[in-house]
């Protein structure tokens, strides 16, 4: 089983959110305005890209002028902006499909009405040497118009948001996932439902641990950008940390080990299947058969 994160959450003026400032960092860059800058992260930047349903006004294809035209479209100081999405592309997907990947999973959004802004990022990981590549995505709270944001907002659609104890879009999402996989050949396998699989990869830590292993990273990586070499690097993480990371390594290779050997029997009995058919003189190709590899 691939690893499945498809986070949801929503920018709130409220409890100090921005769209605006979401999408700067997004793009990793500074607002039209100047008032958001983070173009210090600019090398974890990918790609950045506007989706809008047929009929959007053109102007709302420049994230700033979208994300101010959505804040103006709110009035109350405690108002829902947008709603937020993070998700994780698995290490099974090539970097030159990640863009059709992020495109399909936002499609959902789109064919409903609503304008979508998602960037890609491809960062250090806090636990491993592998990076951590992954989506950032922004949906617009309210259906888009040929005048710009309809005057009303979709509640059917939080209806919809709200489905199956909430779990509906994570779902949607794995499935998404899933049939990508499949059309693309690539062997891995989400699923939505199994958290504890997913604690077992992420083990919980106490914020102060993970808020120290992202510093001793970021000075570790300070060090060799200044020409110093690892082996030099004298900053020790304290006890505590060093347990709950190698804990974590060990979590995460385990259930890796486990989900590989998953895979194997999976991918062994879709060839079980595939031989006894043949044997029994089916000649019609292999749509329909059984198949393992999507679960």
């Amino acid at each position: 089983m691939s690893f499945y994160r498809y986070r949801m959450s929503i920018v709130s003026r409220g409890k100090g959110g921005s769209a605006v400032g979401r999408s700067a960092y997004q793009r990793c860059a500074q607002s039209g305005g100047g008032e958001f800058d983070y173009s210090n992260k600019t090398e974890e930047f990918i790609h950045s890209e506007v989706m809008l349903p047929p009929g959007a006004p053109e102007e709302f294809g420049d994230p700033d002028l979208l994300w101010e035209a959505a804040e103006y479209a709110e009035n109350r100081v405690d108002a829902q902006l947008a709603r937020k999405l993070d998700i994780a592309i698995p290490d099974e997907v090539p970097e030159h499909l990640w863009k059709n990947f992020a495109r399909e999973l936002m499609q959902f959004y789109v064919d409903h009405g609503f304008a979508v802004e998602f960037s890609i990022h491809c960062a250090d990981s806090m636990f491993r040497n592998a990076k951590n590549n992954h989506i950032h995505g922004m949906v617009s709270m309210r259906e888009t118009t040929s005048d710009g944001f309809a005057k009303l907002k979709n509640r059917d659609f939080n209806k919809t948001m709200r489905k199956e104890g909430g779990h509906y879009m994570r779902r949607m999402g794995a499935e998404t996932m899933n049939a990508f996989f499949e059309r693309h050949g690539i062997s891995a396998h989400v699923t939505h439902e199994k958290k504890e699989d997913r604690d077992a990869i992420v083990p919980e830590m106490p914020k102060h641990i993970i808020k120290e292993i992202a510093r001793h990273k970021e000075d570790l990586a300070a060090h060799v950008a200044a020409g110093g070499k690892k082996a030099d690097f004298t900053n020790q993480l304290s006890p505590a940390a060093e347990r709950y990371a190698r804990n974590h390594v060990a979590h995460r290779d385990a259930v890796r080990q486990r989900d590989k050997a998953i895979l194997e029997v999976h991918e062994n009995s879709h060839q079980k299947v595939w031989d006894a058919a043949h044997d029994a003189g089916w000649n019609g190709g292999d749509e329909y058969l059984p198949s393992f590899r999507s679960g």
